[in-house]
């Protein structure tokens, strides 16, 4: 369990450093042009993204600040909505919109600012992306929307190593579910020096990933299967026939070593056998889930802390249970919270 933790811990810890940089980036290049307009448009204007966090104003001070009125529904809309005394746009190129740009007032000129900003944010975000992002430069081989001619010179411009050997596999989705395979996918390879896992569309993803020149074909296999099995499978893990047989293709890489109880003890000492068999779980705060609901929904007691029962706590834990549509289980609740019938 330790090497299965160490592993997710480093995962974790390489797609969270990506993540943070390219949040960065994004929030100077808003920051930048939320600054030169400000003189233009006579009013509060800036950027939240998709946890409702402020990351860009033309009043610096408000730069971090949590805008509790607006929820992940909210910002996942493409119609302009108002909330409080603003207006919103949301814009973005994910499958839905990470980012929404805000106006002070709820009147018709906030509504033509708010629309106006949102189109030159999305373009100035798609032209950073498509001179700076690799991801974006795979997306534009794989889709052919680049020419032959210029792949090298691009992949020049962004240090791309064009001498390794790569894999491309297609991921398509045929049952949608709760979970995103986009997601899973992604923390499945972190790594974005290296391994790239592209949206096409509704239903396909394409990950093209660095793997040995000499590498058996028949490990590729095991690749994509283990993909299959991490997506589909809807146990909290792999069942007992996925899990001998995951051993067991783990083994063959040990195959010189001739005493089988060394060879099985380095396998399961491995630190990417243990990591594969991690289901991967989602947690979002009360407010993040507001607008939102699911199947089956977990609500953990010890999240609201040790704070007494309130108004507020029960205001929250009223938004917590009514997310789920079929399933409610309670983690951590104490007699307090039910009643003897």
């Amino acid at each position: 369990m330790d090497n299965c933790a160490g592993a997710v811990e480093n995962r974790a810890g390489l797609n969270l450093k990506r993540r943070r940089k390219e949040e960065i980036m994004s929030n100077r290049l808003f920051q930048g042009v939320i600054h030169q307009m400000r003189d233009s448009i006579d009013r509060t204007i800036g950027v939240i993204d998709e946890s409702s966090v402020i990351i860009a104003c033309s009043e610096l001070g408000k730069i971090g600040e949590v805008t509790e009125s607006v929820t992940a529904e909210d910002i996942a809309s493409q119609a302009a909505f108002v909330s409080g005394n603003y207006t919103y746009k949301s814009f973005g190129s994910r499958p839905r919109p990470e980012y929404a740009v805000f106006v002070s007032g709820n009147d018709p000129e906030a509504a033509k600012y708010v629309g106006l900003l949102a189109v030159s944010l999305n373009s100035i975000k798609q032209y950073y992306d498509e001179k700076y992002d690799r991801g974006n430069f795979i997306k534009n081989v794989i889709l052919d929307n680049i020419l032959p001619g210029d792949i090298y010179l691009k992949s020049r411009e962004l240090r791309f190593n064009s001498d390794v050997s790569r894999v491309c596999m297609l991921i398509k989705v045929t049952n949608q579910t709760d979970v995103s395979a986009y997601d899973v996918v992604q923390n499945l390879f972190p790594d974005k020096n290296k391994d790239f896992v592209i949206n096409i569309n509704e239903t396909d993803i394409a990950l093209v990933k660095e793997i040995r020149s000499n590498i058996d074909p028949r490990d590729i296999d095991k690749l994509a299967g283990s993909i299959v099995d991490t997506l589909s499978s809807e146990s909290p893990a792999l069942t007992r026939e996925q899990s001998s047989r995951l051993f067991f293709a783990v083994a063959e890489d040990y195959a010189d070593i001739p005493s089988k109880a060394k060879r099985y003890k380095e396998v399961r000492e491995n630190p990417y056998f243990n990591a594969m068999q991690v289901k991967f779980a989602y947690a979002v705060t009360c407010h993040k889930a507001q607008g939102g609901q699911w199947r089956c929904v977990f609500v953990d007691r010890m999240l609201f802390g040790e704070e007494t029962i309130s108004r507020d706590l029960l205001r929250w834990l009223y938004t917590a249970l009514t997310r789920a549509t079929e399933k409610l289980y309670f983690v951590n609740f104490d007699e307090r919270f039910f009643e003897d019938k």
